[in-house]
């Protein structure tokens, strides 16, 4: 992968991982129209990786609030506490998305050859976008229940699928559950930290493998992706704060088709 192609593609990564119109889904697609026929899995991380950066970034005040709130967790008071209530809510996604991410992890890696499924996946994602104008956040609690949690994370799981958003996916599900709409985004965007992570460590035992031209494109599509993804989610924030969100599925349902017709 040369310079520019990199750089095309950290620019789409940091769009799309946090607009909700699925960033392994564009990948895919702009990976056929460059030329690029199979997937660049330590590729496609090292912009994943890029993104997490500007989460990490833009929620640096949360994150720091979760990490003094530890030494507290030897008492914990989940109903009470939102910080413990937020780091349980966490670890429950992250665990469903762990376990199905590792016992699916070969079936779901061979989806991304399959530019007609992700076309698919992306118009599924439309739908379920256009949904959430009729169910808008409307718990003001911060705190997670279980149950929410659990949906929440099946939600992510199924998001590993190329073509289905993983901002789109939890942030719907949080709002068809009734949760608050800033809410609904910091959850959504906390629980990306540990999956970012968790794909990261399972590609670097492939690193030592790679060609230094595949690396030297990563580095650029790492920093790429998170100068523009961290101004993509000051955008995406604005419109779930005004309960806009749908206004992205007409779009992915488009891309979806013409996908179809096109590639």
């Amino acid at each position: 992968m040369n310079p520019l192609s990199a750089i095309i593609l950290g620019i789409v990564q940091g769009l799309t991982e946090f607009l909700p119109i699925s960033s392994s889904g564009h990948l895919v697609l702009a990976q056929n129209l460059l030329g690029h026929k199979e997937p660049a899995l330590l590729f496609d991380v090292a912009v994943h990786l890029g993104t997490l950066v500007a989460v990490v970034v833009f929620y640096r005040n949360d994150l720091l609030r979760l990490f003094k709130s530890l030494p507290s967790l030897k008492k914990p008071d989940f109903k009470n506490n939102t910080d413990h209530n937020l780091l349980a809510a966490l670890f429950v996604i992250t665990l469903i998305t762990g376990v199905v991410g590792l016992t699916g992890k070969d079936f779901f890696e061979s989806l991304f050859a399959s530019v007609s499924f992700v076309c698919s996946m992306l118009i599924v994602t439309g739908v379920v976008l256009l949904l959430t104008r009729a169910v808008p956040g409307s718990d003001t609690k911060k705190t997670v229940s279980l149950p929410k949690a659990l949906v929440i994370g099946v939600a992510q799981s199924l998001a590993i699928l190329p073509g289905i958003s993983r901002s789109g996916s939890t942030i719907a599900a949080a709002l068809f559950l009734k949760t608050g709409r800033e809410e609904a985004a910091r959850l959504s965007f906390l629980a990306m930290i540990p999956a970012a992570l968790g794909a990261a460590i399972l590609t670097a035992k492939d690193v030592a493998s790679i060609e230094s031209a595949t690396l030297v494109a990563s580095a650029i599509g790492i920093v790429v992706s998170a100068v523009v993804g961290y101004f993509a989610l000051v955008i995406l924030i604005r419109f779930v704060q005004s309960g806009k969100l749908y206004l992205f599925g007409p779009y992915c349902i488009g891309v979806g088709i013409l996908g179809l017709l096109l590639l």
